[in-house]
């Protein structure tokens, strides 16, 4: 089964800067000119404490961070020569929460805009700021991170990462109040896997109860590449060396802490899907009596991943899986022979 989430922007963030710092360009170094930030985060599921749904939480999570890179591009804009351009201003700088409603931010020292228009500011980040699994290599232009999933799925955490805020200057009015707005997407899809007794074995009169007790997701890639690109207007997010498959355990989805947050890719074909569970039937007029249970524990069915309805997990998307498990049922074959007289009587 698989459902299309498009999961996009949800709240502004100011940041407030803190100290002072001088660079080559003309700046006035009053707190108001100070650069800040506003981000507009998408739902993010990771380490306790990480979460970012949507719905209940729509910011950065109090104490958590951004890494932030900014760029200075001196009578030149970001699609002539942001390629080559190297992240002075901001490189893997540390930008965190300081409210429970993202309504402030912090950095150290302060960085300023220029008052001359020639000079172009460009900016993007990732979350979460130190997050296991996810290195960032940005020597010139927007540069490459490399990732790798973590084998807990608590200790996943949604990698995201801003659109390009291209050649602002708050001289030229981009923006007029000095705070740089960054929209921020998954970069990871989510994979949820959850099952029950089929609908005919729940049918069973004597049908008692399922219990799952482990779902697995097996030999699925676990390491990647993400190339960051804006040669235009657009910022766009590539994933490049899918490899190294792993096993997962998927526990209740339910519980944000089970979730798999796995990367873009085409599912292998020797990916499988595994559920271990337990059935109990009694077959009793009263169900209640636990000395009539009828227990089957430690049960196993395994199935193929990789179909031709669902051949790739691609980022930003939910992929559900529903399992209907069963146990094979009892059945009976007979023949029937003639029948052959049983003796002969003398007379």
């Amino acid at each position: 089964m698989k459902r299309h989430y498009f999961i996009i922007a949800a709240a502004f963030i100011g940041l407030i800067a803190a100290s002072c710092s001088k660079n080559e360009t003309s700046e006035n170094n009053s707190a108001d000119n100070a650069i800040g930030f506003g981000t507009y985060a998408g739902r993010t599921k990771a380490d306790t404490g990480y979460l970012v749904d949507g719905t209940s939480t729509t910011n950065i999570p109090n104490g958590k961070s951004i890494g932030m890179f900014g760029y200075v591009l001196n009578g030149t804009t970001w699609a002539a020569s942001g390629s080559t351009a190297a992240p002075t201003l901001f490189n893997n700088v540390q930008v965190t929460a300081a409210a429970t409603d993202g309504s402030s931010f912090t950095y150290s020292p302060a960085r300023y805009w220029p008052t001359s228009t020639a000079y172009k500011l460009s900016f993007y980040a990732y979350y979460p700021y130190g997050g296991a699994g996810i290195t960032p290599s940005v020597t010139n232009g927007m540069g490459s991170y490399s990732f790798e999933t973590q084998a807990a799925a608590a200790n996943q955490v949604d990698f995201m990462m801003s659109d390009l805020a291209a050649d602002q200057s708050k001289a030229a009015g981009n923006p007029s109040d000095g705070s740089v707005d960054l929209t921020f997407h998954h970069l990871l899809c989510q994979v949820k896997a959850t099952a029950d007794a089929s609908a005919e074995m729940k049918a069973n009169p004597a049908f008692k109860s399922c219990t799952i007790t482990k779902i697995e997701i097996l030999g699925v890639n676990s390491k990647g590449t993400l190339t960051p690109s804006c040669p235009a207007a657009t910022t766009t997010f590539g994933w490049t060396g899918q490899n190294t498959t792993a096993d997962y355990t998927a526990g209740d989805p339910s519980d944000n802490q089970n979730l798999l947050l796995l990367i873009p890719q085409t599912i292998p074909t020797t990916a499988t899907i595994r559920v271990t569970y337990d059935i109990v039937f009694n077959y009793s007029a009263d169900k209640n009596d636990t000395t009539k249970d009828v227990p089957y524990a430690g049960n196993v069915k395994t199935a193929t991943l990789s179909t031709t309805t669902v051949p790739e997990w691609l980022q930003n998307k939910i992929y559900n899986y529903t399992i209907g498990v069963s146990l094979d049922k009892i059945e009976f074959t007979s023949t029937v022979d003639n029948w052959v007289a049983g003796s002969d009587i003398a007379r």
